[in-house]
């Protein structure tokens, strides 16, 4: 489990006196502007904590998040990024010291973890995964986030049975990766987007079924495609009345896994669609998944993760920035965000 808030006085980082990196931080939430290059000092890691030399770390869409103060709130200026790759140079003891020296991709969102958009940054053993040497610190910059995200959805869609499922904002990175690796698996997918050249992006990776929702009779046709493919399980990072569409158009009995909110809505679902037709919803938080995975099982997600970073689980980068030119790099993303990473190289 991860910790409670009264335990995070006792496992939050402090730091080395006189030693500094250098960092992007925000210094006021909900403004973009305040996000800058600055100088902090270098975090010391607790027991199962690790210090990691950062090497890349991508834009993600919870970096936006924690921007705006829609994210848990710790004081400023607080060091931004959410995962990245690097290497382990301390431990702090316990489970960590087998990791020292070891190449990795690292997540933090994990309470006494700090930011990876600098050139240190401390994690929970939880959140590290060791690399083989075959995979570039590029590639694993996006190991955690979306990759593991799909694997939490491939362990559902197995563990239901699902021959099929439908999902939302099916262009983004996360969603083309889904598709992906439901081709590879042999499962159906029914997939949502907005925009008509996303249907077109889709398609050019293989996706059969690809529906815009800003057009006339969308609901139909995937309440149509959903009834033949037997699509009991849909993925939803929009919420709001994205996630009763979702609940409306799969069969019954089914479930739909909420993951994100980028309607900035809470989820609406009809009270008929909970009680007459016996549908669900649940959520699925990776971290507190991985959290609660074994030492053991999530080496075996690591193991099944890697190899497919190249193809089924690859992202594409559309710049690589660094922390002079930071403003940049998030002023691109957030005009391209909707299928578009950016990497950011540290130091």
């Amino acid at each position: 489990m991860l910790p409670t808030p009264k335990d995070l006085p006792r496992i939050m980082c402090k730091p080395i006196n006189m030693e500094t990196m250098n960092a992007v931080v925000v210094e006021e939430y909900g403004n973009p502007n305040s996000v800058c290059a600055k100088e902090m000092p270098v975090p010391v890691p607790q027991e199962d904590f690790a210090l990691v030399k950062m090497e890349f770390a991508p834009i993600n869409v919870i970096d936006e998040i924690t921007i705006l103060g829609h994210h848990t709130q710790l004081p400023t200026p607080r060091i931004l990024g959410s995962e990245g790759s690097g290497t382990v140079v301390k431990s702090g003891g316990g489970q960590a010291d087998s990791l020292v020296g070891k190449r990795v991709a690292v997540m933090a969102e994990y309470p006494g973890s700090s930011g990876t958009w600098a050139e240190y940054s401390v994690v929970h053993v939880s959140m590290i995964f060791p690399l083989s040497e075959s995979t570039s610190f590029e590639q694993a910059a996006s190991f955690v986030v979306n990759p593991g995200t799909v694997a939490l959805f491939m362990q559902c869609i197995r563990e239901g049975g699902y021959p099929s499922i439908i999902q939302n904002a099916a262009a983004s990175s996360l969603g083309k990766m889904l598709v992906r690796w439901c081709q590879k698996e042999g499962i159906q997918t029914v997939n949502l987007v907005r925009r008509r050249e996303q249907v077109e992006a889709l398609k050019n990776i293989g996706a059969e079924h690809v529906l815009n929702t800003s057009e006339q009779g969308w609901v139909q046709e995937a309440s149509k495609l959903c009834n033949e493919l037997d699509v009991r399980v849909g993925f939803d990072p929009v919420a709001g009345l994205s996630t009763n569409d979702l609940m409306t158009v799969i069969k019954e009995p089914g479930v739909v896994y909420n993951y994100g909110s980028l309607a900035s809505q809470t989820c609406e679902v009809s009270a008929m669609l909970l009680i007459v037709q016996k549908k669900r919803l649940e959520g699925l938080c990776l971290p507190v998944w991985l959290a609660q995975l074994s030492p053991q099982e999530k080496e075996r997600v690591s193991e099944e993760i890697e190899p497919l970073l190249p193809d089924v689980l690859k992202t594409d980068y559309s710049g690589e920035y660094n922390f002079s030119n930071i403003k940049d790099a998030l002023e691109a993303y957030k005009q391209k965000k909707t299928d578009s990473k950016f990497l950011i190289k540290i130091g």
